[in-house]
């Protein structure tokens, strides 16, 4: 297959994958397996990841410059979400500094991530059963919906998927549980991207930097879409019918791979 044919297709899965509740790590893992891309397989990622971190900034460009403009202020509710955001990405933070370079072994055991594939499932359906209650965000809540994000630092393990379900288990709001999980991604995948680059060899690079571009871009217009149509999808209630499908996806690639 192409090389820019494999990237569009990793690109789409990942800006499709960022935001659902089904595990971006995971998928390009799996892909990357699949297309024997394992050599450029890091850089690939770290231009997809800045793809999709860019279309969040953009989606909530409004939300974000409106939070510092009123914590510059003094708004106190503003700076409540501020301190929010810092507590909530301090566990994935602390994790990913110390173990970091030991989850690299997991990235590369294909059957590991099928298995994270589906404990992302089973704790999708499980976050179902609790009622929402409309409790609003506060340090508790923050710090909990933090440590589900930690999780994340393993592929398969959705980092939206365990946030929002976190949200829905302390009886948050799913939608109010989606923005906020979708703002603290922004410093936890600037992070990741940082990570990554400063880790890269690239005088073993072999992609052209034209496909890597393309890969950027169809990976934010992607996100962007896919992050819209979430947002709409999450008012009816169906955010656990993905767990069904990592369940499934998960099982299919254990035996596949």
């Amino acid at each position: 297959m192409d090389e820019l044919l494999k990237i569009i297709i990793l690109a789409i899965v990942q800006g499709i994958t960022e935001f659902l509740p089904i595990s971006s790590s995971g998928h390009l893992c799996l892909l990357k397996c699949f297309f024997g891309l394992n050599q450029d397989g890091a850089l690939i990622e770290i231009v997809l990841h800045t793809g999709t971190l860019i279309s969040i900034v953009l989606f909530y460009r409004r939300k974000i410059f409106k939070i510092f403009k009123s914590a510059f202020n003094k708004n106190e509710e503003s700076s409540n979400f501020i301190y929010f955001v810092i507590l909530a990405i301090i566990p994935i933070g602390i994790i990913g500094f110390v173990f970091g370079d030991s989850v690299e072994y997991v990235f590369s055991n294909i059957k590991l991530v099928c298995l994270f594939l589906i404990i992302t499932g089973i704790f999708l359906i499980f976050s179902n059963f609790f009622k929402i209650k409309e409790s609003n965000l506060n340090f508790k809540n923050s710090f909990l919906i933090g440590v589900a994000q930690m999780f994340a630092i393993l592929p398969g393990m959705s980092r939206s998927g365990m946030t929002i379900g976190m949200g829905n288990i302390m009886g948050i709001n799913v939608r109010k549980s989606a923005e906020f999980s979708f703002i603290i991604a922004i410093p936890v995948l600037f992070g990741v991207i940082v990570k990554y680059f400063y880790n890269l060899n690239l005088d073993n690079i072999s992609i052209s930097i034209e496909n890597l571009l393309v890969g950027l871009i169809v990976s934010f217009i992607t996100g962007l879409l896919t992050l819209k149509w979430l947002i709409s999808l999450l008012n009816k209630g169906k955010f656990w019918y993905f767990g069904i499908y990592c369940i499934g996806i998960g099982t299919f690639s254990f035996l596949f791979f």
